[in-house]
């Protein structure tokens, strides 16, 4: 949002921090409701890395790759189960 918008409309930047908690506070529920998921998220995010710190000497692209997909594992199902998270996601 630029600054003429802002002033334009001052309740729009208090709009867009309620959206923001609200996106926050769906996604941290989530997590709370289906712990093991997030587990298992973290668990091979983890193993990426750790594969990719292996071969980060040798095959510098493919780790920079693997790293990328440790990235998104937590993101891609959030983008698309949740559209507030997606529309996060892209700004």
């Amino acid at each position: 949002m630029n600054t003429l918008q802002t002033r334009s409309n001052p309740f729009a930047g208090i709009a867009a921090a309620c959206s923001t908690l609200v996106d926050e506070a769906t996604t941290l529920v989530a997590a709370l409701l289906h712990p093991n998921k997030v587990i298992d998220e973290v668990e091979q995010a983890r193993a990426l890395q750790v594969e990719a710190q292996r071969i980060a000497a040798t095959e510098p692209a493919r780790a920079a790759a693997l790293y990328r997909q440790a990235s998104r594992i937590g993101r891609q199902h959030a983008l698309s189960s949740d559209p507030a998270v997606a529309r996060r996601a892209r700004s």
